[in-house]
């Protein structure tokens, strides 16, 4: 509030931008988990989240401070979805339920336990190096994903893991297709 002279509302916005992604990203980010990849697609996370971070670490006026949060939040939409799809190839059907929880408590698990850490590191060298770091950590494990991880088993010549035959890539146009259906149905 006192970095860019703003009232708790306007840093009420400034947080609510974050979940925001998850809801406007998840359609566009399955299809592209789809068709680029899960690997592909963490990786490109990463990256967004790491711009994000160091813009939001620099940022001179609030707006650009906004519009990192904005990149992190997708960011981080894009590595869930991509991280699901991964999980898709590599564990059971039955499992992924189980993988996907997994997953989830894990992160929220991180962000509790992540915050004293993080209060001590902006204590030390102040909030803007903080997350101009976060994003440089955030930028190498991006690195690493692309480096390490493989969409499926058998790129690494395993065997595969899900059962029956794998479907082939939804196309753009039956997935633009499916909105209506998607959008009309009470649970989602």
């Amino acid at each position: 509030m006192q970095a860019f002279a703003i009232p708790a509302a306007a840093l009420g916005t400034l947080i609510a931008v974050y979940p925001y992604c998850f809801v406007v990203m998840a359609l566009p980010n399955g299809t592209l988990a789809d068709t680029l990849g899960p690997r592909r697609m963490l990786a490109l996370g990463g990256v967004t989240m790491a711009a994000g971070s160091m813009l939001f670490g620099a940022a001179p006026a609030f707006w650009i401070a906004v519009a990192g949060r904005l990149l992190v939040g997708v960011g981080a939409s894009t590595m869930l979805i991509a991280s699901l799809r991964l999980a898709s190839e590599w564990f059971p059907p039955r499992e992924f339920a189980t993988v996907a929880g997994s997953s989830q408590s894990i992160g929220a698990f991180g962000a509790i336990v992540g915050t004293g850490p993080l209060a001590l590191v902006v204590e030390a060298i102040g909030w803007r190096r903080s997350f101009i770091g976060i994003g440089a950590i955030t930028l190498l494990l991006a690195v690493a994903c692309y480096v390490f991880i493989r969409d499926r088993p058998e790129d690494l010549g395993l065997p595969r893991v899900a059962d029956g035959p794998r479907a082939p890539a939804p196309l753009l146009r039956e997935t633009l297709a499916a909105i209506p259906g998607i959008a009309a149905n009470p649970r989602s």
